[in-house]
């Protein structure tokens, strides 16, 4: 009795089970549900969602004209966001001109002030009173 209680033992490790658990297959099917149920769930939603909106679109007219499908809402929103990469380019090479203006302001000021051509600017910059 007592060979048996210990292989009955021997038999409950963790890893033991966890082997056993992936040779019959067992774990693989319960990930592959949780996966599933993750993953596969929310993406045929999503598709039966597009197909719908897409399916719905053509028959709903509004005072402003036809009401946009999907690939109409992405065209426009490729294209809003190519214009926001736009101006982010535009506001980087503004900030860098001015940068360049500023440095270019303050080495003139000091410059000039260092030479004694206006001897009422003092250390801040401003004309002392």
């Amino acid at each position: 009795m007592r060979s048996s209680t210990a292989n009955q033992k021997t038999l409950e490790l963790p890893l033991w089970g966890r082997l056993l658990d992936y040779a019959s297959g067992d774990r693989m099917t319960r990930q592959f549900s949780a996966i599933s149920q993750v993953t596969l769930v929310p993406l045929v939603a999503m598709l039966v969602f597009l197909m719908l909106w897409s399916v719905g679109a053509r028959n709903v007219e509004t005072s402003l004209g036809q009401l946009p499908g999907p690939a109409k809402v992405w065209e426009q929103a490729k294209a809003l966001y190519g214009e926001h990469r736009e101006e982010r380019e535009k506001q980087a090479a503004f900030e860098q001109r001015m940068q360049k203006r500023l440095f270019f302001t303050f080495f003139l000021m000091f410059s000039v002030q260092g030479h004694g051509l206006f001897p009422d600017l003092g250390r801040s910059g401003q004309l002392a009173q």
